[in-house]
């Protein structure tokens, strides 16, 4: 996935943007969503993706413009069955939090209307998208509204560091060692990540490692799975398998084949289906401790 860098003011809030169109399908398309540790807000400029919910055996429509968190497991597959156009904003670590004041936790494995977490700035950014006639006008849309919020952004704590040290190491630095460089209590520690992240620093580590297996596999073919699983940092193939049943529903070949062909399901359409209700997003000023 090749992002639409953000500009040097943004760069430590967002990690970049997405322009995605495609045709319709000749038939309807299952694609899964495994367990991934990013947030983004997706903007859909045709029809918005149905998702079938494993959680309910349902399928539901999404909101014309979405807050999705990150994901501890596979949620949902998407229903593609017309043409797509849609814009992503891919935040960094804290990065939702730190510009809107948004709480991480309570987004986790779920999706919500963006007019809900972000207000006002989520329906004027929506309607220029719609009127822009090119991913660089996109851009300058999107950064326009996000740069109205750098004034009462929040400061950097130190759990984005060690988020952010997870990722470019894949899961790989030991806990206590990120909650002592943090300066915080483990306790303390793990609560803000939680907060702030979106799950459990133990966990976000274990996504990270699967998310590098999954995509060293995809950009190099040929490697076997025990090749995979060294390079990740697995003790063996058999946990590479154990998280991948756990973070994607199915074992590794099989789910490498779930992602390039086409899936039937009989979908079972919820005409009452709603976003989930609304939880506290918003912390007090003073809620976190730097």
């Amino acid at each position: 996935m090749n992002l639409i860098p953000a500009s040097p003011a943004l760069r430590e809030f967002v990690r970049g943007y997405l322009y995605w169109e495609h045709q319709a399908p000749d038939r309807p398309l299952v694609r899964p969503v495994p367990a991934r540790p990013d947030l983004f807000v997706a903007f859909y400029l045709r029809e918005p993706y149905a998702v079938w919910d494993h959680r309910t055996g349902r399928t539901r429509q999404l909101p014309g413009a979405v807050v999705v968190g990150a994901q501890t497991t596979r949620v949902v597959d998407l229903l593609i069955t017309g043409p797509q156009c849609a814009w992503y904003i891919f935040f960094r670590p804290a990065g939702l939090y730190r510009l809107f004041g948004v709480t991480a936790a309570p987004l986790t494995n779920e999706g919500y209307p963006a007019t809900e977490v972000l207000g006002a700035d989520a329906v004027r950014l929506h309607l220029h998208l719609h009127h822009a006639d090119s991913p660089a006008a996109m851009v300058r849309a999107t950064e326009e509204v996000l740069r109205g919020r750098l004034r009462c952004a929040r400061p950097a704590h130190p759990v984005r560091q060690a988020a952010s040290a997870l990722l470019q190491r894949h899961g790989r630095i030991p806990l206590d060692a990120l909650a002592t460089a943090s300066s915080l209590s483990r306790r303390h520690f793990e609560r803000t990540f939680v907060e702030q992240i979106g799950m459990a620093p133990k966990r976000y580590a274990r996504v990270a490692r699967f998310q590098f297996a999954l995509h060293l596999k995809r950009q190099r073919p040929a490697l076997t799975w025990t090749e995979i699983s060294q390079a990740a940092g697995y003790f063996d193939q058999a946990h590479l398998i154990k998280d991948f049943r756990a973070l994607a529903g199915a074992v590794p070949s099989g789910f490498l084949r779930l992602l390039v062909e086409p899936q039937d399901r009989g979908w079972v359409s919820d005409v009452d289906a709603r976003p989930p209700a609304m939880s506290r997003f918003y912390n007090e000023p003073d809620a976190v401790s730097a």
